[in-house]
């Protein structure tokens, strides 16, 4: 028979010796090794947590939502990042990360951020709000003006009715738009 020492821990990386001895009747005996190699050749995991694609409001500033990676083993291991985000200019951008284990094994993963302008035009009415006029005078609209920060000067659509001769209270609604599709509204009461 042939007798077998050593062993093999496939779930550690190293390399290991097996001993092969066989011994006959008359007490003779012999040896022969085997090395094994146990290799990592699996890539790392990593785990974005947050929000993916992320949206980042124009002006603020990025604040990674969290990012963690385990090897093969489930060793915790140090993640790098890259990015190209500029906060103060709407457009999509990407967050790179990277880890590499003890082995060599790499892994990649990338964050979708999407700078947004989620803030509506400024509208300032002109004239007094309320309003107040004498029945069967002419109404004469003041108007109002807006103002968005990345549009700078927008339209300001105005809408309602007000019969000068019926007295009563009358609702004019100011609606403000930028390229965003961010909208404000103001209203005057007549």
């Amino acid at each position: 028979p042939v007798i077998i020492t050593g062993s093999v821990d496939t779930f550690t990386p190293g390399t290991y010796i097996l001993t092969y001895t066989a011994t006959d009747s008359q007490n003779n005996s012999s040896s022969i090794t085997r090395t094994v190699i146990v290799e990592n050749n699996q890539n790392p995991t990593i785990t974005l947590t947050g929000d993916n694609p992320f949206i980042l409001s124009q002006g603020n500033n990025y604040i990674e939502p969290g990012v963690s990676a385990i090897d093969a083993l489930g060793n915790i291991l140090q993640v790098t990042s890259t990015n190209n985000i500029n906060k103060d200019v709407l457009g999509i951008y990407t967050v790179t990360y990277l880890t590499t284990d003890s082995f060599g094994n790499s892994a990649t993963a990338t964050r979708t951020v999407n700078v947004t302008d989620d803030d509506g035009p400024n509208i300032s009415l002109n004239g007094s709000n309320p309003m107040t006029i004498e029945l069967g005078s002419n109404y004469v609209e003041p108007g109002a003006t807006a103002t968005d920060n990345i549009d700078g000067n927008v339209n300001v659509v105005i809408t309602g009715n007000v019969n000068s001769f019926l007295p009563g209270t009358y609702i004019k609604t100011y609606t403000a738009t930028d390229s965003s599709s961010n909208i404000t509204t103001a209203t005057r009461t007549i």
